[in-house]
């Protein structure tokens, strides 16, 4: 596998957990060798599936790719593109449906939603949804850019309950004009407005 950014060009191998993409530099991954282990390394590249923006496959005739933008570090609203290039061809039908490429769909619904577990599968009619505005800017009171999904998932698990996505982009939308909360330029980062205290002076 060989991977590209704006830094640099690296071979190695690259892994899709149900949480993140881990790209790790250095030889092929040799049989029985400790994968957990090479997941933690400090020097591999680890790209949380939250913090993905778009993602996109190509079946090149020569090689199989997969583009990744995401956001780096997660509470900026910059954005950072990484490209995977497949070094061989699948050789069979199996291979073709492992290939980088075919990965897409999974990263997508996963950066989307998270794997829920049961407890979060709650009734999206729960109480603890009301006066959503407010629990939205207590989520936002470290002045800090949250990303939509990131912020999504703290409030479900604040508060115990699924959350319907298009709820929360009205509460967010609804926010920013009363000009309580900032949004980035792509709409998918928030963060809470200082408000400021009038003064008065003599003169």
């Amino acid at each position: 596998m060989i991977c590209k950014n704006s830094l640099a060009i690296l071979e190695g191998t690259l892994f899709l957990t149900d949480r993140r993409l881990v790209f790790v530099a250095g030889q092929e991954l040799d049989e029985g060798e400790d994968i957990q282990k090479m997941l933690d390394e400090a020097d591999a590249l680890s790209i949380p599936l939250d913090q993905v923006v778009t993602a996109s496959g190509n079946r090149g005739i020569l090689r199989q790719s997969l583009n990744i933008v995401w956001h780096n570090p997660p509470d900026s609203p910059s954005t950072t593109k990484t490209e995977f290039l497949q070094k061989n061809r699948p050789r069979n039908v199996a291979e073709a449906k492992n290939a980088i490429s075919e990965w897409v769909p999974q990263i997508e619904e996963t950066a989307v939603s998270e794997v829920k577990t049961e407890q979060e599968e709650m009734v999206r009619s729960s109480p603890s949804w009301d006066q959503l505005d407010s629990k939205v800017l207590q989520a936002l009171g470290d002045m800090k850019w949250k990303g939509f999904f990131q912020l999504e998932r703290e409030l479900e698990e604040t508060y115990g309950a699924s959350l319907d996505p298009d709820d929360l982009e009205t509460s967010c939308k609804r926010l920013v004009k009363g000009k309580l909360i900032e949004q980035d330029k792509y709409g998918a980062f928030f963060k809470k407005l200082q408000i400021q205290a009038g003064s008065n002076s003599a003169g």
